[in-house]
């Protein structure tokens, strides 16, 4: 049998248990990242009025709903 003291027993649990808070805190951010991106990309903004809006069609040139001028769809960029 291994012999170990309390206050060894306890650090190691509590080292153990940190970490996996750690490791689901960092997957529960990238997931949250990675769904906003998946839902950024059909957002267009207008080169004009500056009006964001979201166009799910695969069109090049995207007519603004607030002021009708043509915008090139690109990628959104991230602040």
């Amino acid at each position: 049998m291994i012999q170990t003291s309390l206050s060894t027993l306890l650090s190691s649990y509590l080292w153990g248990l940190m970490l996996l808070v750690g490791l689901i805190w960092l997957t529960g951010e990238w997931h949250r990242r990675h769904r906003r991106r998946l839902e950024r990309r059909h957002d267009v903004i207008c080169r004009l009025c500056h009006e964001i809006f979201r166009d799910p069609s695969s069109e090049s040139l995207i007519t603004c709903p607030n002021c009708a001028a043509l915008n090139e769809r690109r990628q959104p960029r991230e602040l």
